[in-house]
């Protein structure tokens, strides 16, 4: 079946919004809903399912200078990272 004009941009946009909601599900992505130091003075993302992820900026190998500031890090909340440990449990059923 083929879809054109609107209905083929509805259809379009659908299957997209379904992919991203599939690859967050395989994922295990979750919202960052706080930031803390650890004892190490290193950034870490409060993640929404409870756990917890480091967010460091360490060029090149990780390029994340909004973790530097106050207002980057609020702008951050609400972003969707990948839990490994939820990834983890998840893939030990």
């Amino acid at each position: 079946m083929q879809y054109s004009g609107e209905s083929g941009v509805l259809f379009r946009n659908f299957a997209k919004l379904l992919a991203i909601i599939v690859n967050m599900m395989i994922e295990m992505q979750q919202a960052i809903v706080g930031f803390h130091l650890d004892e190490e003075q290193h950034y870490v993302a409060e993640l929404a399912c409870g756990h917890q992820q480091h967010v460091r900026h360490l060029p090149p190998w990780q390029n994340r200078p909004w973790v530097l500031t106050e207002q980057g890090r609020q702008e951050k909340i609400g972003m969707f990272l990948a839990c490994k440990t939820c990834d983890l449990q998840k893939n030990s059923l």
